[in-house]
């Protein structure tokens, strides 16, 4: 992403999952990589955010602070850690018990619409399988996801998000499994969706094109 709030408004950013040991399988941590001159040096945050989380992401809050969701790998609720001083620290994970996570690569961004900044994530909605490919809504800087809607019903995993220039949100959707234990063959296929606020708010919600 790249910050556009702060002093530090510019400043692009990714999220790393560093093994801590040379055990494939092993723990890994989350770190903030960022670059303050348009990606020709980059630092990494001083601290972990998480010291067992896998691939995570990270997005702006309408405050300037930033939220790094990150996969947990032991599968149940999402883990997430925050960001005071745009990046350079973050607080320890924690379990967000109002977004499930089957241990699965999802995605997270912001939105905004009619003075309102919304936080939007896409992840499977199982606690413990890959399925059910779901986007989830926050009005709360992504401390509860009370609205949500499915868009894929079956074995579904990696997702992700993208705003487009008519406002409407754009997903890409594994569909598929990859796992023997399930039933059914194995394999993914590639599946791109287009939904609005007003769907995903069942009307309540409505994005309207700036003059």
């Amino acid at each position: 992403i790249q910050l556009k709030k702060g002093e530090k408004a510019g400043r692009l950013m990714f999220v790393v999952a560093a093994r801590n040991g040379n055990e494939w399988g092993g723990s890994m941590s989350n770190y903030a990589v960022y670059s303050d001159d348009h990606g020709v040096t980059w630092n990494v945050s001083s601290m972990s955010a998480c010291s067992n989380g896998d691939e995570a992401k990270v997005v702006e809050l309408e405050n300037g602070d930033l939220l790094m969701s990150i996969k947990n790998r032991n599968k149940g609720s999402r883990l997430m850690a925050r960001s005071y001083d745009q990046g350079v620290t973050w607080t320890n994970a924690v379990v967000n018990s109002n977004l499930n996570d089957p241990a699965c690569n999802g995605d997270v961004i912001s939105y905004e619409a009619d003075g309102k900044y919304y936080l939007i994530h896409s992840m499977p909605a199982s606690t413990t399988t890959r399925e059910n490919v779901t986007v989830y809504l926050s009005l709360d800087g992504g401390q509860t996801w009370p609205i949500s809607r499915e868009v894929y019903h079956g074995y579904s995993a990696y997702s992700v998000l993208q705003v487009l220039d008519d406002g409407t949100i754009g997903i890409i959707v594994e569909e598929g499994k990859w796992d023997d234990n399930l039933p059914g063959d194995d394999g993914f296929e590639l599946a791109y969706y287009n939904f609005t606020l007003d769907w995903l708010t069942d009307g309540e919600d409505t994005y309207t094109l700036p003059d």
